[in-house]
């Protein structure tokens, strides 16, 4: 399946943890409310989220299905992921809105911390195969050989996960911001119990936002 979409406009936050990314979805999501859903990764925060702010626009992502089929789809302009990459469904959410939304759609927002680091050259070369057109089977078949990419036994899910996301398609606007986003971060002895307390591999990626290694 080729998800090619010449209208949604996309944007892709990826920011360290406690940098306030669920401030920014919620700010974002307030300057058009009846016209946007706000999606959090679980219901509760969810519905803590609804009761603050009183809109039933801001839903959990298991519920989005069940919310576009309710015929919203018509008033909203705009999706807003909050944690995009914890979601444990970001599969199904990816083919869903390109399948169901694309067409509807002006903007997609994401903001998120990565939940783990992939291989650069396996992120980059999906990038590509992907902006030239190659459905995910191509891939698996002979791209990865005709890039010798040396593949080890979590590659497998690593390709999955990076295909089917917003993160390498070729007309999302990827905004990669650093730790400097948080004030917090800049203080040596606070970064240096943060490497104590998550060890080197979840410093790099929730602290650093290295996510590609």
């Amino acid at each position: 399946m080729n998800f090619k979409n010449n209208i949604m406009k996309k944007y892709f936050y990826i920011q360290p943890r406690e940098s306030g990314k669920t401030h920014k979805a919620i700010y974002e999501f307030l300057k058009e409310p009846e016209e946007t859903l706000l999606v959090f990764p679980t219901e509760r925060l969810a519905q803590e989220n609804r009761e603050d702010y009183g809109y039933d626009n801001i839903i959990g992502v298991n519920k989005l299905g069940n919310k576009i089929s309710g015929g919203v789809l018509s008033k909203i302009k705009r999706i807003i992921l909050d944690d995009y990459m914890l979601y444990e469904v970001k599969v199904k959410i990816y083919e869903f809105i390109n399948k169901f939304c694309s067409r509807f759609l002006e903007e997609i927002y994401i903001f998120t911390t990565f939940d783990k680091r992939y291989n650069r050259d396996l992120f980059n070369i999906i990038k590509k195969i992907k902006k030239d057109g190659y459905i995910i089977q191509d891939l698996l078949e002979t791209q990865i050989l005709n890039f010798r990419l040396i593949l080890d036994e979590n590659s497998m899910q690593d390709i999955k996960d990076l295909y089917y996301n917003f993160v390498t398609d070729s007309d999302t606007k990827v905004i990669d911001t650093n730790l400097s986003i948080n004030k917090g971060y800049k203080d040596e002895d606070y970064k240096e119990f943060l490497f104590r307390e998550l060890g080197s591999e979840r410093y790099k990626l929730e602290i650093l936002n290295e996510y590609l290694k």
